[in-house]
């Protein structure tokens, strides 16, 4: 290890920690992240995990360590649990992240009752020996690349195997490492093996220090998991709301904007209400907004309302009770009608890509150079799907995907306008869900990469 480098990370490290120490510890009962966090992220655990560690270890269980930083990468821990389960019937799972929703989303992952979701610890070595200590991994393993240096030493010292998981390196990141190339080799050298998206991603971590026979291009595990389990049970909820809340469930055209970004939202509502205005589609049409960050759902819905007026905008909060009255009935409603459902809570946009007749992904046209969402999710339902060009964190999918005829890559708004009108006009939507076979055939011929890991990793 570059002892410099490690030093200077360090040193910087514990003075912003002891700098902001006083404001997190007033802050902390207000912040939802430091208040369910606060003893993870000393490496310590709160008194429900203490319960659950307990009876993990008078029943004989041993833990693995799972971690991801998204609410996307913590959903595919589920197929790694599965596969580990096979070959160690009593493994539990500590299930490590770093937001209030990505941990949320690990308490709800099966199997139920075998994980314990927490906040992963500050990567400061004292806190480091308290989380090892506690939690005794004899596992770890890291989905995408989040690699906090003092916690690989610390697995390593301890002889604790660590494996990288649907490895992904950006731009952003290889450029980083380039610039502390002895720091890099020597914490790329330390993980037992790194299984990447694609071989760029490969030769990309053997150029920053992973040994050559411990990378794999393994493929894309969001290919394996495109279909929540518990997207059934959320369908059946997203309809009767829909229903509750427009008099009818029947549309003409319903299209789904996932994972959207400001820019993006406007956007999409001017291009939708200006061709249900100018065009129309028989029986109506629904957009179905369900944003990256469900707190900007009312700021949406006033924009929608904007567009569509005051009684055919709906805000879906996912709690059981009555909703708004109807709008009008299936009977009235005109082929020109917008309405609108903007989603205002996590883990419903499975369920409404499945309820869609196209769906475009967000983060992929937006004004911030985000990289493009999950792509993969909604081409699981066999719908048309339209992204911008700005795919670069799914770009070996992309690639894949857009084989099918089912699939659109709009260069920009205009290209955006040209492919959503498109779908107004029923002998284009007809071919374009025609395609859904194909998409399916270049999802399945990608999948079974989970499994092809632990094949690699049982070999």
């Amino acid at each position: 290890m570059d002892n410099l480098v490690l030093y200077i990370y360090n040193f910087i490290l514990h003075v912003s920690f002891l700098t902001l120490l006083p404001f997190l510890a007033v802050a902390a009962p207000f912040v939802r992240r430091l208040r369910e966090g606060f003893f993870n992220y000393f490496g310590l655990l709160n008194p429900a995990q203490r319960a659950f560690l307990e009876g993990t270890v008078k029943a004989g269980g041993r833990f693995y360590m799972i971690h991801g930083v998204s609410v996307g990468e913590i959903k595919l821990a589920g197929a790694v649990m599965e596969e580990i389960l096979k070959r160690d019937p009593s493994a539990y799972f500590a299930l490590t992240s770093t937001s209030p929703e990505s941990v949320a989303t690990a308490s709800k992952i099966e199997p139920a009752g075998r994980a314990m979701p927490l906040y992963f610890p500050l990567d400061i070595p004292i806190f480091l020996s308290f989380f090892f200590k506690t939690i005794k991994p004899r596992e770890i393993y890291i989905l995408e690349v989040d690699l906090w240096p003092n916690f690989i030493i610390a697995a390593a010292v301890r002889g604790v195997p660590v494996y990288l998981l649907n490895g992904r390196i950006s731009d952003k990141t290889f450029n980083f490492y380039s610039k502390f190339p002895r720091f890099a080799r020597s914490l790329f050298s330390l993980p037992a093996m790194f299984f990447m998206q694609s071989q760029a991603d490969r030769e990309r971590a053997v150029e920053l220090g992973a040994a050559s026979k411990t990378a794999v291009a393994a493929g894309n595990m969001k290919f394996d998991t495109a279909v929540s389990p518990a997207a059934p049970v959320k369908i059946s909820a997203l309809k009767d709301a829909i229903v509750s809340s427009f008099g009818s469930g029947e549309y003409g055209l319903v299209i789904c904007a996932g994972s959207t970004h400001p820019d993006e939202e406007e956007t999409i509502l001017d291009i939708v209400s200006g061709a249900c205005a100018a065009r129309g589609c028989a029986g109506g049409t629904l957009l179905i907004i369900a944003p990256r960050r469900v707190e900007r759902a009312d700021e949406i819905a006033a924009m929608a309302i904007k567009k569509a007026g005051p009684k055919n905008v709906m805000k879906f909060t996912g709690r059981s009770g009555a909703a708004q009255e109807p709008a009008c009935g299936f009977a009235a409603r005109k082929d020109s009608s917008l309405e609108v459902l903007v989603i205002g809570c996590m883990g419903y946009l499975s369920a409404a890509y499945s309820l869609s007749d196209a769906a475009y992904v967000g983060g992929t046209l937006s004004t911030a150079d985000i990289g493009g969402h999950n792509i993969i999710e909604p081409a699981a339902f066999a719908v048309p799907v339209i992204f911008g060009k700005n795919v670069r964190n799914f770009r070996d999918a992309a690639s894949a995907l857009l084989d099918s005829p089912g699939v659109i890559m709009a260069e920009g708004r205009a290209e955006l306008k040209i492919a959503l009108e498109s779908l107004f006009e029923p002998e284009k939507r007809r071919e374009l869900s025609s395609a859904g076979a194909i998409t399916l055939e270049i999802m399945s011929r990608n999948s079974n990469v989970t499994k092809k890991i632990f094949s690699i990793i049982k070999g």
